[in-house]
């Protein structure tokens, strides 16, 4: 019921403060019930004589039903929010710019492709404008500028991405006009409010990243059933609606009827079971799953070879141009090829293994089914057109040459269907993660009141265990460094920490003890250097008494007179509206920043929803996030983990909520908070040495993205007492490698050379 509220509450706030969409909202829908009965709808057709008062009032109504509902929806949904930014008189004005421009660019870019008399032409030769999709979704993309990083991005690709996909696939004068108003009105929204699209590579969080990925493919791989089911399409790519051989197919009917049954049944079987799979698939993306990409990718595969065939096929007609047949062939290939590479290029997004063995089975008891019916039907063809069931419908099509006959059909489609439902099935079920049983067992140590301040990172992915009777160690490997999470969870970590190093040496691995406290780093053998200095707040006094306080005092009250509240509480304490927002500034925050989050002990939004875990919130009277801090369990104490704030919010949320948070520490008891640790950043100069040099680099390039120094400077307003961490090695030939493996498990070295070579 929650989630009801939120969708209801966000709908009718988009809804709200609107007049001039309602009224033209309502005018379409008069115009249309009062036109469609006297059959006096006025269209703009491109046969015709063009002027600006035509262009205006095809904006005005619809066609039909279903595009009426489609226009409200997308009206009261979209344009809303563009009219309460802009105001009532503006966004008319908007409207109409939007309106006049690409119904005058539209006509002649249609203009332009009817001229040579091409099928694309042909096809829109004497087609009609009567919509106002023109004007909503010029309008909406404008208002896109406006919103937060997160949205910004989702609200232009949900926008962009269809357009360009129907446009391709579909190709008529509405859509081509509807095209030229979008990005009429993305540009004015770059005008006006100066938020540009970016084209170099977005910096966003993983989860973002995925949905981003996901859209595109849905956007690539949905366009032939967009093909198939728009009676007049005539874009570039409406070939793959089609049949391979067309002439073929009509010269095996008896009758017309017969030839548009063929059609209809071959054209959904072709163009709705590949959709549905890729339905699936793009929810499997959404959710980061390996099996999904894989999945991906291999659909990828096939469809780009069958695709270029159903071009060639489909345009390799007397009357076509050359080099229209080229062109149309080059286009089909581009879009799919664009997608594997973004696919390969974005492969470490998708890493959340799961089901992979449940599948298998599934696909094998699916195939045997499918073979058992393909037997009981006569083994149609043959023993050699056994394969041919397992095959795609569209490739199978062309294999053949002919239509095959109902039996071959059933047994194939009962295949699709259980491989659609299977894949389905195993997708939605929550992944077992890859370590779990290792989670819970070093959680059981944790439990047990054993571990430092960074001992709960160790239950983060991409961890590895290696667990003793009396405890375990977390790490990670790279360029043969296992690289340690904080020092050994155990009642006897020095001990622990040489049966470790025993274990690096017989898996031919050198060991690094990475932010590592001081009284465990004195009994390491070796080199070490500080890597860190993290502050401890004691919460015994949490009065803020005296003149070192000013800032904190200030911020608290301030957030009184501001009516800013502070929440606690775990990730599923709060609403969903609440998550968005804070996902929102995370995601700004992200946005800001030349390289990607960083990992291993920084946590991101993902971390959040932990149940151990507790956020500190600062809202205001509308529920507005301004700030949100995390905090991670150890014993006796809390530890900050992420902290985000709203750039235009509450300027001083930050202090507040860390403030607030020693007070709840205060008040349960506990005896410390701690602000962590800034990576590659601490206050006095660390031992000489080379990797100490190197460290101190790579701060100080990382510091304009991330800003770990200042952000150490920032918590000496708390006055903490400080505990330095320290990085533990062993020789002075281990250095390169060891430096190398610290970096990598932050971020990828080569984001980082990216950007230093760009800062150059």
């Amino acid at each position: 019921m929650r989630r009801v509220r939120f969708v209801v509450t966000s709908l009718a706030h988009a809804a709200s403060g609107a007049p001039v969409t309602w009224t033209l909202v309502a005018l379409g829908w008069i115009l249309f019930a009062v036109c469609s009965r006297t059959d006096s709808l006025s269209s703009l057709s491109l046969g015709d004589p063009m002027n600006v008062t035509d262009i205006l009032t095809s904006g005005l109504t619809f066609a039909t039903l279903p595009a009426g509902i489609v226009a409200t929806a997308l009206a009261l949904t979209g344009t809303t929010y563009t009219e309460r930014k802009v105001g009532s008189s503006w966004y008319v004005a908007v409207i109409l710019l939007i309106q006049v421009v690409g119904g005058v660019a539209g006509a002649f870019i249609a203009w332009a492709v009817v001229n040579p008399l091409t099928p694309w032409g042909m096809e829109l030769r004497g087609q009609e404008l009567l919509s106002p999709l023109m004007w909503i979704v010029g309008a909406s993309a404008m208002g896109s500028a406006r919103f937060p990083v997160l949205w910004r991005r989702r609200v232009r690709m949900l926008i962009v991405a269809p357009v360009i996909t129907v446009v391709l696939y579909s190709g008529t004068f509405t859509q081509l006009c509807v095209a030229v108003a979008t990005f009429v009105g993305l540009g004015l929204g770059i005008l006006l409010w100066n938020r540009p699209l970016r084209l170099s590579r977005p910096s966003c969080s993983l989860s973002e990243a995925r949905v981003l990925v996901a859209l595109m493919v849905a956007g690539i791989g949905l366009g032939p059933l967009i093909a198939a089911l728009s009676p007049y399409s005539a874009g570039l790519l409406s070939g793959l609606g089609k049949l391979a051989d067309l002439a073929e197919a009509y010269a095996q009917c008896e009758s017309v009827e017969g030839c548009v049954s063929e059609e209809s049944v071959n054209n959904a079987a072709m163009a709705v079971l590949p959709a549905i799979i890729v339905v699936i698939l793009v929810f499997g993306l959404f959710r980061g799953r390996r099996l999904a990409w894989w999945g991906t990718v291999l659909t990828f595969l096939f469809t780009l070879p069958i695709v270029v065939m159903e071009a060639s096929f489909f345009h390799a007609l007397p009357q076509d141009p050359a080099w229209f047949f080229s062109v149309s062939v080059t286009s089909v290939a581009v879009p799919w090829i664009l997608g594997l590479v973004v696919l390969f290029a974005t492969a470490r997004l998708f890493r959340v293994k799961g089901g992979e063995l449940l599948f298998a089975r599934i696909v094998l008891f699916d195939a045997i089914v499918a073979g058992l019916l393909w037997f009981l039907a006569g083994g149609v063809g043959g023993w050699p057109s056994l394969p041919l069931v397992f095959l795609p419908p569209m490739l199978r099509e062309i294999i053949l040459g002919t239509a095959p006959s109902w039996r071959f059909v059933l047994a194939s489609s009962v295949f699709w269907i259980i491989f659609a439902v299977g894949l389905w099935w195993v997708l939605r079920c929550p992944p077992r993660r890859e370590g779990d049983d290792d989670r819970a067992r070093a959680l059981a140590f944790l439990d047990a009141g054993l571990g430092d301040h960074l001992s709960h990172m160790t239950l983060w992915p991409g961890n590895q265990f290696f667990f003793t009777d009396s405890g375990y160690v977390a790490y990670q490997v790279h360029n043969l460094v296992a690289v340690t999470v904080g020092s050994p969870v155990s009642s006897n970590p020095p001990q622990l920490a040489d049966e470790f190093e025993d274990y690096c040496r017989s898996q031919g691995l050198k060991c690094a003890w990475y932010s590592v406290p001081t009284a465990f780093a004195e009994t390491r053998p070796g080199a070490r250097v500080q890597v860190a200095e993290e502050s401890i707040i004691d919460v015994s006094d949490v009065s803020f008494r005296g003149k070192k306080f000013q800032d904190v005092r200030t911020a608290t009250n301030r957030a009184v007179k501001e009516h800013i509240r502070s929440v606690w509480g775990r990730w599923d304490d709060f609403d969903p509206l609440t998550h968005q927002r804070i996902r929102a500034l995370s995601e700004e925050w992200v946005s800001e920043k030349s390289l990607p989050e960083m990992g291993f002990t920084l946590g991101g939004v993902e971390t959040l929803a932990d149940p151990r875990v507790r956020l500190m919130v600062a809202l205001d009277d509308a529920g507005r996030v301004h700030g949100v801090t995390s905090w991670l369990p150890a014993p006796g104490g809390w530890v900050l983990d992420l902290m985000r704030r709203d750039t235009e919010g509450f300027r001083p949320v930050v202090e507040f909520l860390i403030a607030e948070t020693a007070r709840r520490a205060h008040a349960d008891g506990l005896s410390w908070i701690s602000l962590s640790g800034a990576p590659l950043a601490h206050s006095a100069p660390g031992e000489s040495s080379a990797v100490d040099s190197l460290l101190d680099r790579l701060g100080a390039l990382l510091e304009p993205w991330y800003g770990f120094r200042s952000l150490a400077a920032f918590k000496r307003k708390f006055q903490p007492s400080h505990e330095k961490w320290w990085l533990c090695y062993g020789e002075v030939a281990d250095l390169p490698a060891v430096g190398l493996a610290v970096t990598n498990c932050y971020v990828d070295v080569r984001d980082v050379a990216r950007v230093a070579l760009r800062r150059r």
